[in-house]
């Protein structure tokens, strides 16, 4: 399942960043994201991944403010209480992804 997720977090960035120019704080998502799935044990690795792309989406400028999921976006730090949030709130932080996705018209 962690190969799998990262595959997917990868297709995802080739497809969000097409030709864009390469942006630190979207490296050190991406970085954080996956060495925390290295080093941690996780539930379910679709939690990370719904994080790591709502992070993502957040540095392209797709994300819109939102005081219910600002927490998550607050800074690159992964841990279980933030997967934990993602895990009870995830029909709505993944309707904000795909809203966000549409937004951004790729």
């Amino acid at each position: 399942p962690k190969l799998q997720s990262s595959t997917r977090v990868l297709l995802f960035l080739k497809r969000m960043l097409g030709d864009e120019d390469g942006d630190s704080r979207l490296f050190d998502i991406i970085v954080e994201g996956f060495h925390f799935m290295e080093f941690n044990e996780i539930k379910d690795v679709s939690d990370l991944e719904t994080l790591i792309i709502l992070r993502t989406l957040r540095s392209l400028g797709y994300v819109k403010d939102n005081k219910e999921i600002e927490i998550l976006l607050f800074n690159n730090d992964y841990n279980e209480s933030l997967l934990s949030q993602i895990r009870n709130n995830k029909v709505s932080i993944v309707g904000e992804i795909n809203e966000s996705i549409k937004a951004s018209e790729l």
